[in-house]
């Protein structure tokens, strides 16, 4: 998969981080706290997700999800637990009270299909 990836690399990029939500992966298995990326490093983060999407369609594999949300995640959990996360969430977003909880410069993004990990922009 790493070939496909030479027209999507460029310069580093900020993302900024601005909001704590909660995932759950599709088999309900596994639950994530996240920083969600706002503003900065939304746009050049969907143009990477488009590009993996491209080559998984090539390969016959479902795509990612239609409106992706890219974000960072702090911690996960065993199983769903979706609400007890939400409700921290949700109070650590009215604690925080601003905007942007955090940003770094993204230089490298790297995409994990089963075991294997590959290098999508750097």
């Amino acid at each position: 998969m790493n070939e496909y990836f030479g027209h999507v690399g460029g310069s580093s990029y900020f993302a900024e981080f601005g909001s704590w939500e909660v995932f759950t992966n599709d088999e309900r298995t596994r639950t994530f706290l996240s920083l969600e990326v706002i503003k900065a490093g939304v746009c050049e983060m969907h143009k990477q997700v488009l590009a993996v999407d491209e080559v998984f369609k090539l390969h016959n594999l479902p795509t990612f999800y239609k409106d992706p949300r890219p974000h960072i995640s702090i911690g996960w959990a065993v199983g769903d637990v979706s609400i007890p996360l939400k409700t921290l969430a949700d109070d650590l977003n009215r604690f925080q009270n601003k905007e942007l909880l955090w940003s770094s410069q993204v230089k490298k993004v790297e995409c994990k299909a089963g075991q294997r990990v590959y290098v999508i922009w750097q």
